[in-house]
């Protein structure tokens, strides 16, 4: 089954809708820039993507900032570092998050344990395994392999699977706070 699932999604991540895209500016990467710390997330959209037809929620992908203006991500072809500027102009929302569950010593720790992963499988499963992570499930286990916490406040059921996306991440309020929005930015 994974090795026809595999290249079916990788092509289905790919394929875009005939959509005029509103992508982050060099001004908005700028500001991003300038307050990202590493272990934040950063959950961003990308219109007319045809994954978001499956992805519930406004949101549908999660990725954390490693420092060094890298971001590290789950994708179609596995877990891998990515620069940020190359991260964020495919994108036309970005949201940021700041996990105030966890020091900045945790959130380094977080980090490393991001790290150790490049190179890891996509979970076309969304099975919480320990060797394929989709992107909202790597920043799950980030943190809780490292500190223990865990870092939303619901865990959704998608195929009878805990399972986390996104939109979880934006909507736990009080695990983490919103530290740059572009959609209430004048561009």
């Amino acid at each position: 089954m994974l090795g026809v699932a595999y290249p079916l999604t990788g092509f289905i991540g790919k394929v875009h809708m005939p959509y005029s895209h509103k992508q982050i500016t060099s001004k908005q990467y700028r500001e991003i820039k300038k307050i990202l710390l590493p272990g934040m997330a950063m959950c961003t959209q990308t219109r007319g993507e045809m994954t978001n037809i499956f992805i519930p929620g406004f949101w549908s992908h999660a990725a954390i900032y490693v420092g060094d203006s890298k971001v590290m991500e789950a994708v179609s072809k596995g877990v891998v570092v990515t620069d940020l500027i190359d991260f964020l102009l495919t994108k036309d929302a970005v949201i940021v998050k700041d996990p105030i569950f966890a020091d900045r010593d945790q959130m380094i720790d977080a980090v490393t344990w991001a790290l150790s992963q490049e190179g890891k499988g996509y979970d076309f499963y969304f099975d919480k395994s320990n060797d394929f992570f989709y992107c909202a499930e790597f920043l799950w286990l980030a943190y809780e392999r490292t500190i223990g916490e865990m870092p939303f406040t619901k865990i959704d059921t998608m195929w009878g699977l805990p399972t986390v996306v996104p939109e979880d991440i934006v909507d736990a309020h009080k695990k983490w706070a919103t530290r740059y929005d572009s959609r209430y930015d004048s561009k």
